[in-house]
């Protein structure tokens, strides 16, 4: 007979982590997603590399006789957290400029009408369905809340010493730039038979632990636990400038979140449908001045 693994055993491999992170790469198969767990990837400004515990990715298609296809990509950071973690919000005015850009790449991210260019954020009206957009309150500050001995500790240091921004929240923004700066380094223009292909990424922090919303927009702050947060982190170094927006859940709002996604999926496919000969030309327009201008640089290149 097999023996069986010791209970204590079975208890540290429970507070690890591990098997926290299985269950939600578990839970993305379910819902018909391709997953990596432990997806590596090259830090955009140390080139060193770094990890996300799992990396998934979907297909909605668009036509599936011209292989269009638009493609929600979900990079996970699992936290096995006791400690509460507490977001500060505070209301916005639900637009793009206040609540941040969708992350996306690939063609056509703008769409050209004779000589008007027109975002495709703006062209499909994300602000109408995305998820990002629905409520006006947004954080870009949080803390973990503990006791270690008779103080209680509100910071971003956790009790096990590891920092919840170096740790994750940052991993997260730079693991979204480098996988559309890889998107996009990578593509082979072809002008004339470019086709609709655009990947959509969605940065998720998964905490085991309770999360809290703390509203500070009127004379007190307010708090009450919640499965859901939207964070905002603005970002500039010398390899690195942006606007990552990030969305916080506990395990079940992560379920939630999952099927949010891939109603806004829906949506969104059904949006370019109704316009996709107008996003193709787009499409072929913007790769045959992407080529022309790489044959320039070349060019310049050679001449120096």
């Amino acid at each position: 007979m097999a023996k069986k693994l010791d209970k204590e055993y079975r208890k540290a491999i429970d507070r690890s982590g591990y098997l926290f992170e299985q269950r939600l790469a578990a839970f993305l198969k379910n819902e018909g997603y391709y997953v990596v767990p432990n997806y590596s990837f090259r830090d955009p400004e140390t080139g060193d590399h770094r990890e996300v515990d799992v990396w998934a990715y979907g297909a909605t298609a668009i036509s599936r006789r011209r292989r269009e296809f638009i493609w929600p990509m979900l990079l996970v950071e699992a936290k096995n957290l006791s400690s509460p973690l507490v977001f500060f919000t505070q209301s916005e005015v639900p637009i793009s400029e206040l609540m941040g850009e969708v992350h996306l790449s690939g063609l056509p991210k703008e769409v050209i009408l004779n000589k008007q260019r027109i975002e495709l954020s703006e062209f499909l009206g994300f602000e109408k369905f995305h998820h990002y957009y629905r409520r006006g309150r947004l954080a870009s500050q949080f803390c973990a809340v503990y006791k270690k001995g008779k103080e209680c500790h509100a910071e971003h240091q956790l009790p096990t010493g590891g920092n919840l921004y170096r740790d994750a929240i940052l991993p997260l923004a730079k693991a979204v730039h480098f996988e559309m700066d890889e998107h996009e380094t990578n593509w082979s223009y072809e002008p004339g038979n470019e086709v609709i292909n655009l990947n959509f990424y969605y940065p998720i922090l998964v905490t085991k632990g309770e999360l809290y919303e703390c509203y500070v927009g009127g004379t007190r702050p307010r708090y009450r636990r919640v499965h859901r947060i939207g964070f905002i982190r603005r970002y500039h170094s010398d390899k690195m400038k942006g606007e990552y927006r990030i969305d916080v859940v506990s395990e079940s709002g992560f379920h939630k979140l999952v099927k949010d996604i891939d109603k806004e999926m829906n949506k969104m496919a059904g949006r370019i449908k109704r316009h996709q000969d107008v996003l193709r030309r787009s499409a072929n327009r913007i790769a045959k001045e992407k080529l022309r201008d790489k044959n320039v640089k070349k060019t310049s290149s050679s001449l120096q």
